[in-house]
C-alpha cells in the first residue's frame, strides 16, 4: 500500500513540475484552419521578471506583418508577478509548421511547442443564394492566349435593407496574370439585391489551365459599446467599433494556348523609328526614337539593342505609357537610342514581331534602313582633288629644287641663273607655308572652345557623349541626361572641363 501511495505521489510531482515549466512559456494560435487570404495570430506567452521574446520576421516563409507586446502584473500572496505576451500577425497561403521558439525568461530558456496551421482553398459554397451579401467573379472568356487581355469582374450583391457600413473588395492576387483595374464601378439591381461591379484586365503570362482563386469582401458593421451613459449620443459611429467579416466569391479556371513562334505580345501595333538629323559632324550624336503604339500587352515588349559596324551605341530603357479605353489596354512604348561614329553608316531596319489579334496569326513590322552622312567621313570626304594638289605640290617642289641643283650642266653657271634659282626656291617656300596655313585654318575647333561656347546641356551633351567612357565624363554625361530627360537640375562646370580636357586628356 505504501509503495502504490508513493507511486501516486511521484506521479503527482513529475505532472505538477511539468505543469510549473510548461506555463513559463506557452504559444497558442488563434485558429488551427483558415482560408487561404486569412490572416491568423501566433501568441507567445511567459509568466516571469525579466522576459525576453525571439525576433520574429517571418514564419515558415511567410511575412510577419504586426507585432504587438502587452503585459499583466498579478499580486498573489503579497508577490508581485508579471506576465508578459507578444503577437505576431501572417497570412500563410499553405499548410504552415509554427516552429518551436525560445524564449529567455529571468535567465533561463524556455522552448515554445511546435503548432501546426491547415491552410484550405476558400471555394464560397459556404455561401448559400439567400445570403445577406454575395461576392460573384466572372470572366469575359475562359479559353484565351498568352498576353490576350480578359476581362474579370467582381460583382458585390447586398440584399435591398440590409445595414453595411463599409465595403472593401479584395482584387483577386494572381501569379501568372498582369492585372490592370478598370477605372470606376457599374452600381445596379439584381432581384432583391443591390449591386456594385468592378473591372479588372487581367493578361496571362504562361499557358496552361491557370487557377483564378477565389477572393473575398471585407463587410464591416458598426457594433455598439457597452457604455454606462444611456444617452442617444453615445449611439453614434464615433463610440461604436466596427466589426468585419468575410465573404467569398467563385474560384475560376482559365484555359490559355501558347503563341507560336514563342511571341509573348498580343495584341495590334505600329510602329515608327525617327532620327533628329540625317548628316552630322564627325563623332557628333544621332538621336533615334523608336516608337510603338497599339493595343494589347505592351508592357512584355523587349528592350531594342542595336549593333552598327564602327559605331558606339548608347540605348536608353524603354518607357511605357498605358491607359484603358473602352474596357481595351491601349498603350506607348518609347525607347531612344544615341548612335556615335566618325563615318558614314545605316541604321538597320527596326523589326518587331508579334501575335496579331485581327489577322489571327504572327506578323513582323518594320521601319525603313535609315542613311546617316557624316561629314568629314573618309568614305565621303576623301578629298582626292586636295590630296592630288598635296602631292602636285610636293612634286613641283622636287622638280624645282632639282633644277636649281642639276650637276648635269656643263656650261658654268651665271649670276642671273643663279638669281633665278635662289627666287623659285624662296617661291616655293612661301607656297608651302601658305598652303599649310590654309590647312591649320580648316581644322576644326578645339574641343575645349567648343565646350565653352556651348549654349545649352543638349549641345553639351552632344559635344561629351563621344567620351563617356571616361570615368569623369561618363559621371557629367549622367547628370546632363538627367537635365534633358528627366527635368534634372545638375550645374555643369565648364571651366572642369576645360581643364579636364587640357591636363588630362591632352597628355594620356
Amino acid at each position: 500500500m505504501k509503495q502504490k501511495h508513493l507511486g501516486r505521489l511521484i506521479i503527482l510531482l513529475i505532472v505538477f513540475t511539468a505543469t510549473i515549466f510548461a506555463s513559463v512559456v506557452e504559444a497558442t494560435l488563434d485558429k488551427n484552419q483558415i482560408r487561404r487570404g486569412d490572416s491568423v495570430r501566433l501568441t507567445i506567452k511567459a509568466n516571469g521578471k525579466d522576459i525576453n521574446f525571439p525576433d520574429i520576421s517571418d514564419i515558415d516563409g511567410n511575412i510577419v506583418t504586426t507585432a504587438a507586446q502587452s503585459t499583466n502584473f498579478v499580486y498573489d500572496n503579497g508577490k508581485l508577478s508579471s506576465s508578459k505576451s507578444i503577437s505576431y500577425i501572417f497570412e500563410p497561403k499553405k499548410d504552415t509548421v509554427i516552429p518551436s521558439y525560445t524564449v529567455k525568461v529571468d535567465g533561463k530558456e524556455y522552448h515554445t511547442n511546435e503548432l501546426q496551421l491547415k491552410v484550405v482553398e476558400p471555394t464560397g459554397q459556404n455561401i448559400s443564394s439567400n445570403s445577406p451579401v454575395l461576392l460573384e467573379m466572372n470572366v469575359s472568356k475562359t479559353k484565351a492566349r498568352v498576353g490576350e487581355p480578359i476581362k474579370l469582374s467582381l460583382k458585390f450583391k447586398a440584399k435591398q435593407g440590409e445595414k453595411i457600413d463599409r465595403v472593401n473588395i479584395v482584387p483577386p492576387k494572381l501569379e501568372n496574370f498582369w492585372v490592370e483595374q478598370i477605372p470606376g464601378e457599374n452600381r445596379g439591381v439584381d432581384g432583391d439585391y443591390d449591386t456594385v461591379t468592378y473591372n479588372f484586365l487581367i493578361t496571362p503570362q504562361k499557358s496552361g489551365e491557370l487557377k483564378i482563386p477565389a477572393t473575398y469582401v471585407a463587410v464591416g458593421k458598426y457594433v455598439k459599446m457597452q457604455s454606462a451613459f444611456d444617452d442617444p449620443f453615445f449611439d453614434n459611429s464615433f463610440f461604436n467599433q466596427i466589426k468585419w467579416s468575410k465573404v467569398y466569391s467563385n474560384p475560376l479556371t482559365v484555359s490559355v494556348e501558347p503563341l507560336p513562334d514563342n511571341l509573348e505580345v498580343y495584341g495590334h501595333f505600329l510602329m515608327s523609328a525617327n532620327v533628329d538629323k540625317r548628316s552630322v559632324n564627325a563623332n557628333e550624336p544621332v538621336n533615334l526614337t523608336i516608337k510603338i503604339k497599339g493595343e494589347g500587352n505592351i508592357d512584355d515588349i523587349d528592350k531594342f539593342n542595336l549593333k552598327i559596324p564602327n559605331a558606339m551605341v548608347y540605348a536608353d530603357e524603354p518607357k511605357v505609357k498605358k491607359q484603358i479605353v473602352n474596357g481595351l489596354l491601349k498603350g506607348e512604348f518609347t525607347q531612344k537610342i544615341a548612335i556615335v561614329a566618325d563615318r558614314n553608316y545605316t541604321i538597320p531596319s527596326i523589326k518587331f514581331k508579334y501575335f496579331d489579334k485581327t489577322l489571327q496569326k504572327a506578323v513582323i513590322i518594320k521601319s525603313n534602313p535609315i542613311k546617316i552622312t557624316v561629314k568629314g567621313s573618309p568614305s565621303v570626304a576623301a578629298p582626292k582633288i586636295s590630296t592630288n594638289a598635296d602631292i602636285e605640290i610636293a612634286k613641283k617642289s622636287k622638280s624645282d629644287s632639282s633644277k636649281v641643283e642639276v650637276k648635269e650642266v656643263k656650261e658654268p653657271l651665271n649670276y642671273l641663273m643663279l638669281l633665278i634659282g635662289f627666287a623659285l626656291g624662296i617661291g616655293t617656300m612661301v607656297l608651302l607655308n601658305l598652303f599649310k596655313s590654309t590647312r591649320v585654318k580648316t581644322k576644326p575647333k578645339p574641343i575645349t572652345q567648343k565646350i565653352k561656347n556651348a549654349k545649352s546641356d543638349k549641345e553639351l551633351y552632344e559635344l561629351l557623349l563621344p567620351y563617356s567612357k571616361e570615368p569623369f565624363l561618363s559621371g557629367v554625361v549622367e547628370k546632363l541626361e538627367s537635365n534633358i530627360y528627366h527635368k534634372g537640375n545638375n550645374k555643369i562646370d565648364k571651366d572642369e572641363l576645360v581643364a579636364y580636357f587640357n591636363e588630362v586628356l591632352d597628355k594620356s
